[in-house]
């Protein structure tokens, strides 16, 4: 990955990034939870990470960042 390319990422995990990929196609903090097989407190944890990451509000302005910039 080229330096441009890391630099868009907010220092965003991958783990992060397949969160965002995961709300991008419409599941929810419960699907996320269910899907990496965590409790939905850490779920929580992990979107919160997320919006500060990106200076995110809510999971669709994330996501609409993360698009922006070309994370997602």
């Amino acid at each position: 990955m080229d330096e441009r390319a890391a630099e868009r990422k907010r220092g965003l995990s991958e783990h992060e990034i397949h969160i965002l990929q995961l709300l991008l196609s419409g599941e929810a903090e419960a699907d996320v939870a269910r899907r990496f097989g965590i409790s939905s407190t850490a779920a929580s944890s992990n979107l919160v990470a997320i919006y500060r990451k990106l200076g995110a509000q809510h999971p669709t302005h994330a996501v609409a960042v993360a698009i922006a910039e070309g994370i997602v």
